[in-house]
């Protein structure tokens, strides 16, 4: 079983979490240059009794955000924000039909996107290797 995160080690005999590996995803990230937020999605109720949804839509990833990129010769000196959808799951994470949807429309759409069970995969997501 997985009891590190590349680096970020779990108890002794217990299994890096997800919050775990959300917390290493955003350090390393930020140390990528990519800027990205915590998205929780799912609905509670308010006071009065209705309920509110919050987070961006149904299986959008865990982590969203940023990338900027210096673009085209012809516009040197731009910048283009791009995109970046992570979804965090641990080794035994199942991704949801609506998650795969979710990343397959944003990678469709040139983002940056996937799913990272590690900090490597979050890398790997990021340089589009």
């Amino acid at each position: 079983g997985v009891d590190a995160v590349d680096g970020f080690a779990a108890a002794e005999g217990e299994r890096v979490t997800e919050s775990e590996l959300v917390r290493a995803l955003l350090l390393r990230s930020s140390e990528l240059g990519v800027t990205l937020f915590r998205n929780n999605t799912g609905r509670l109720p308010d006071a009065t009794g209705r309920w509110v949804q919050y987070g961006l839509a149904v299986g959008s990833p865990d982590l969203v955000g940023w990338q900027s990129v210096l673009i085209t010769p012809e516009m040197v000196g731009s910048r283009l924000a791009v995109f970046v959808g992570v979804e965090a799951k641990t080794d035994r994470g199942l991704v949801r039909p609506a998650q795969r949807a979710f990343l397959a429309a944003l990678a469709v759409s040139g983002a940056k996107c996937g799913i990272a069970r590690s900090v490597s995969d979050l890398e790997t997501i990021i340089k589009g290797t």
